[in-house]
């Protein structure tokens, strides 16, 4: 079963219209639009064409966020995305919940947790509650 067409307009309409008007600038010129965090203390850029390693931290005040014991720096990628493996979510609809999960107060702190710094050498996989979970293994 693939996403229709239609099913792919309507996620495109939804996340436009939770976008903010700057976000929106930023999509229709990149595909990409950056999200701060409830504290206020990060920026995020989500690629909304893209799934793996889509979410690159683009500005920190404060400490770095960890991901797995592992610093997350400026320009890392991390990976955290709604579970496509049978291809029925639309690729603007993982973009629209990671960009509600980094707004949402605690919200940052719960996709850390199952994030992964994208390009790590090991991973351990796993699906829980519809989302990938990977993590980085020390060796």
């Amino acid at each position: 079963m693939e996403i229709t067409k239609g099913a792919n307009r309507r996620a495109l309409s939804l996340l436009r219209r939770n976008l903010t008007s700057e976000q929106l600038a930023d999509w229709r010129e990149s595909r990409t639009f950056e999200v701060v965090t409830w504290s206020g203390r990060r920026r995020w850029r989500i690629d909304a064409d893209s799934l793996a390693g889509n979410i690159c931290l683009v500005e920190c005040y404060g400490k770095l966020p960890v991901v797995h014991e592992i610093k997350v720096n400026i320009g890392s990628k991390i990976c955290a995305h709604i579970n496509l493996s049978r291809n029925l979510v639309p690729l603007p609809d993982n973009a629209l919940a990671q960009k509600l999960l980094l707004e949402s107060e605690g919200g940052e702190r719960r996709l850390l947790r199952i994030a992964r710094i994208y390009g790590a050498r090991q991973a351990i996989r796993y699906v829980e509650g519809g989302w990938i979970i990977e993590w980085n293994v020390p060796d």
